[in-house]
């Protein structure tokens, strides 16, 4: 079978590589085996920062593990202790009448709608707003209010390690004020600011540790402010020279915002002990959470995540609970990691997808694809897996990839019938350690039949192949064991 000239191999590598942002492992020299993540998670502990410090990696649920529930809210913070991780990352505002409540940006309208600063409103203006996330965890993601610092403190400062910040940075003594009020409280507080932060001194005077983090463009300023500080960080997409310059200096290393397990295998590797973790329940179990999608119940499930997450909440695909499904509409091209059936572990095994167009057919150069084979959720893997590529014509074409190669590779192809407007296709993908096997619509006559062996990684992913906002809906997706040779 020969591969359709209108689907170009080049556009279909470049679209499957869109996947969640990661960097590259090929280019990492590790300082030592990569630490996987059993027994990070232990639910029910009470951890010290003494304890904290003396796990490689350690982990903290970046504003709660905002990429599960409602950033900064008591849910987000609850939950991600009731998983049993052991740090939480506070962020700190004080109100108008000097309240202090825990919220990240200086105004509330990315969460609230509202554009007003936290320092304009009084404490009981915000009781007035909600938190909203719905855009970025899905339509049934419940509103929650703004807590206050001190009934989360109430709740968490005995038995977690808590890194503040003062966002404001003009709340410095109220806050290590309301800290000394905790039990042992040097043993449950971490000081988070930036590098440019005014308090260090004032902060490691009473007792307490001081993470100060850097941007990746500030590495000038690491000999004259390291040395007085206790843990230092970098963001994730910081280069891998940045990283081994900042571990180099002996203090503890931390990284965020960590999202997927190819980060955390990447900074582990460059000797970072601290993940700063928006995705904990993903990113600290190396297990697949699920076997099926849950669009169904109106939720972004952990480690299923956009492509090009540096763009913010607009590029979530659209969870709809009543139709059981996720539609890719962003005007680039785009892809959609379902992480949480990931890593696949079976050598045999079915992968079920069912895809539509819902408001017209694409033009015929244009498809969609489902990647497969991949060796790990970061965005470059789309180089070691399979793209099974669906035209409007019905064309269905099998790609492969290759470190370095500019391109994908056409493995196979065939024709079956043209898609109908807003019409559901089923695809069916079956593999074994020896050979590959599509049937389209269960339909014996439309089946592709490939021998190739070359890449059995466990990830998965979705994909809208052209830079355009017309959509493309996926819904059942399944994984299966198959007994014996597919």
């Amino acid at each position: 079978m020969s591969g359709n000239p209108d689907l170009s191999r080049r556009q279909l590598f470049f679209t499957a590589a869109a996947l969640v942002g990661g960097v590259g492992l090929a280019a990492c020299q590790g300082v030592g085996p990569v630490a996987k993540p059993q027994g990070i998670l232990q639910p029910g502990a009470t951890t010290t920062v003494e304890g904290l410090l003396s796990r490689t990696p350690f982990y903290v649920a970046h504003r709660g593990s905002g990429d599960n529930w409602t950033e900064h809210s008591m849910e987000s913070y609850a939950e991600s202790v009731r998983l049993g991780v052991g740090a939480l990352e506070v962020s700190v505002h004080a109100t108008s009448d000097g309240v202090l409540v825990c919220h990240h940006d200086s105004t509330l309208k990315r969460l609230t709608g509202d554009p007003r600063k936290i320092s304009q409103l009084t404490h009981a203006d915000l009781a007035g707003l909600s938190l909203d996330a719905r855009l970025w965890l899905g339509p049934a993601s419940k509103p929650q209010t703004i807590p206050d610092l001190k009934d989360v403190l109430d709740r968490f400062a005995g038995t977690q390690v808590i890194f503040i910040e003062d966002k404001q940075g003009t709340n410095t003594e109220a806050l290590l004020d309301l800290m000394e009020g905790y039990p042992n409280s040097t043993e449950h507080f971490i000081w988070k600011q930036s590098f440019r932060g005014a308090h260090t001194t004032t902060v490691q005077s009473r007792g307490y540790k001081v993470w100060g983090y850097f941007d990746a463009d500030q590495a000038a300023q690491f000999a004259a402010i390291v040395p007085t500080l206790d843990l230092v960080g970098l963001p994730v997409d910081a280069d891998d020279d940045l990283f081994r310059r900042l571990v180099g200096y002996g203090k503890p290393v931390m990284a965020w915002e960590v999202h997927t397990r190819s980060q955390r295998d990447r900074l582990s590797e460059l000797g970072v002990r601290g993940m700063m973790c928006s995705n904990i329940p993903y990113v600290c179990r190396d297990k697949a959470l699920h076997s099926a999608d849950t669009f169904a119940s109106g939720l972004r499930a952990a480690g299923d995540l956009p492509s090009d997450l540096e763009k913010g909440w607009g590029v979530q695909p659209i969870i709809d609970a009543t139709a059981g499904s996720v539609t890719i509409k962003t005007p680039e091209t785009s892809g959609y990691l379902l992480g949480s059936l990931c890593p696949i572990a079976e050598t045999n095994y079915s992968l079920t997808v069912d895809l539509r167009w819902p408001v017209w057919l694409p033009k015929p150069q244009q498809y969609a694809a489902i990647a497969f084979g991949q060796l790990t959720d970061q965005s470059d893997a789309a180089a070691t897996g399979y793209y099974l590529a669906l035209q409007p014509d019905g064309q269905l074409g099998l790609f492969s990839g290759g470190p370095g190669m500019q391109g994908g590779t056409l493995l196979g192809s065939m024709q079956t019938e043209n898609l109908q407007e807003q019409g559901w296709v089923s695809l069916t993908i079956f593999v074994n350690p020896e050979e590959i096997r599509i049937v389209r619509d269960s339909n014996p006559e439309w089946m592709l039949q490939i021998k190739n062996a070359a890449d059995r990684g466990g990830y998965i992913s979705l994909h809208k192949g052209y830079p355009e906002a017309l959509p493309v809906q996926f819904r059942g997706i399944t994984v299966a064991k198959v007994d014996g040779a597919a």
